[in-house]
C-alpha cells in the first residue's frame, strides 16, 4: 500500500471515530466496564469488508457475560448493531492472553488505542509480556500481575455462569463452535472473530516476507557481480575488501 493510501486511510478512519464519538461517551457510562479499547481495522484503517468499530472491552471479575448482555442490548436502542463490534471482552482477571500468542495477536495487543483517556486501568500490554518477545523493539510497559480472587461463592459468578450457559448454547445451536477460527469463550472471555481475518493477514505477510528475500538476495548477487567485476580491472598491488553495506575499501598489499 502506497503511503498516499495509508495516509488517506488514516484519515478517513479518524472522521469515522468522531462521527460516533457521542455513542463512546455513552458506553462509558454503562456498568461493570473497567476498559475500552479500539482495536483491529478501527485502529489500523484497514477494515477489509465494512468500517465499524472494532472494540476491545475489559469487564469487571464475574461480570462479562453480563456485560456483553447489556452491551447487546445498547447496541440495539441505539441503533448502532452494524457500527459497533464487541467481538473481543475479557474480565480483569483474565487479561493475560493465553490462546493464539503469535505475531498476529501481539500485534493486535501492541497496537490497541484506548478509549477511555484517564482511566485507572492498565493497558493490556502490561499484562502480556510476551509481546516483545516477538517484537524487542516496542518500548517495554511495566508487567503488571493479575489479582486472583476466589469468587466462585458469589451471587455475581452463579449470575455469569448462568447467562454465559443461556449464550454459548444459542451459539452452538447456530453451528459456532468454541476454539475454532477466530472464536473462544470461557467464563472470562468472549472472542467472537467470525470473520476471521488472520488466514488473509498470514498470507499477504508471507508474500511480503518472500518478496522482501528476494530482494535481499538480489541485491546480493549484484554486489558479488560488482565485486568480481572489480577484480578483474583492480590495481594488482591493492586487496580489495567489500564492507556488507556495500562500500569498497582498498588496503596495501
Amino acid at each position: 500500500i502506497g503511503a498516499g493510501k495509508r495516509d488517506s486511510d488514516l484519515a478517513d478512519n479518524d472522521i469515522f471515530i468522531n462521527r460516533h464519538a457521542k455513542v463512546i461517551r455513552w458506553l462509558r457510562k454503562l456498568p461493570w466496564i473497567r476498559g475500552i479499547y479500539y482495536s483491529g481495522g478501527t485502529v489500523h484503517g484497514s477494515h477489509l469488508l465494512k468500517k465499524d468499530l472494532d472494540l476491545f472491552i475489559v469487564a469487571h471479575s464475574c461480570r462479562i457475560w453480563l456485560l456483553y448482555t447489556l452491551l447487546k442490548g445498547f447496541a440495539l436502542v441505539v441503533r448502532k448493531r452494524s457500527i459497533l463490534c464487541f467481538n473481543y471482552l475479557v474480565d480483569e482477571s483474565a487479561l493475560v492472553i493465553h490462546h493464539q500468542r503469535d505475531l498476529y495477536t501481539a500485534h493486535q495487543l501492541a497496537c490497541l488505542q484506548t478509549a477511555l483517556p484517564g482511566s485507572d486501568m492498565p493497558e493490556p500490554l502490561h499484562y502480556n509480556q510476551w509481546v516483545y518477545d516477538l517484537f524487542p523493539n516496542l518500548e517495554k510497559a511495566k508487567p503488571v500481575p493479575v489479582e486472583k480472587r476466589d469468587v466462585s461463592s458469589s451471587w455475581w459468578y452463579w449470575m455469569n455462569l448462568t447467562v454465559m450457559g443461556l449464550w454459548t448454547g444459542w451459539w452452538s445451536r447456530k453451528g459456532l463452535k468454541n476454539r475454532q477460527g477466530g472464536i473462544l469463550w470461557d467464563f472470562h472471555r468472549i472472542k467472537l472473530h467470525t470473520r476471521d481475518h488472520r488466514p488473509f493477514v498470514y498470507k499477504k505477510y508471507q508474500a511480503l516476507l518472500q518478496d522482501v528475500k528476494l530482494r535481499i538476495l538480489a541485491s546480493n548477487r549484484q554486489m558479488a557481480s560488482s565485486a568480481y567485476k572489480y577484480s578483474q580491472t583492480r590495481d594488482p598491488g591493492t586487496v580489495v575488501t567489500f564492507a556488507i553495506n556495500g562500500e569498497k575499501e582498498r588496503e596495501p598489499k
